[in-house]
């Protein structure tokens, strides 16, 4: 969900997330990717503090353009952290519910990609993980790779949290 966040279009913007929410909408989806966090901050100007039911999904892993370079995907373990704890900032809240690794950075390996996530998840920084644009394969590597970097007591705490 990717709307204006500048000018007289972010009231706009502001007043379509509310009527959106009023009218039954209780899924929105966004993304760091989306005005460089721009987007994530509109909806929390918009919407928080959150009605109940409602679940903002973002998404993580694309970096943004610099030093002459274009937006890149990005899967680095310390890239997916610091791309977490911004979005809990601009989102204002202590868990992403629902947490999306934007794309797979095919120079990572996807086991360190999840596996960043999964602790970030055992942490209580996130509540649920996704991946978009995933192949067939690469699923199956996730499956296999979902105990990558937790130990048993992690991985303990792991089942507690998505049994709950």
């Amino acid at each position: 969900m990717q709307l204006p966040t500048e000018g007289p279009d972010r009231e706009r913007s502001i007043a379509v997330a509310r009527r959106a929410v009023e009218l039954g909408v209780n899924l929105i989806d966004t993304a760091h990717l989306y005005g460089w966090g721009a987007n994530e901050d509109l909806l929390a100007d918009a919407l928080h503090p959150y009605p109940e039911g409602l679940l903002i999904a973002t998404k993580v892993g694309v970096a943004p353009p610099k030093d002459g370079r274009e937006a890149s995907i990005c899967g680095r373990p310390e890239f997916l952290r610091e791309q977490v704890d911004e979005g809990l900032r601009r989102l204002r809240v202590e868990r992403l519910e629902l947490l999306q690794l934007h794309r797979v950075d095919e120079d990572v390996p996807l086991a360190d990609q999840v596996g960043t996530l999964r602790e970030l998840q055992v942490a209580g920084k996130i509540g649920h993980l996704g991946l978009s644009e995933i192949t067939v394969g690469q699923l199956e590597e996730n499956v296999a790779a979902a105990d990558v970097g937790l130990n048993k007591e992690q991985m303990a705490r792991l089942d507690e949290a998505v049994a709950a």
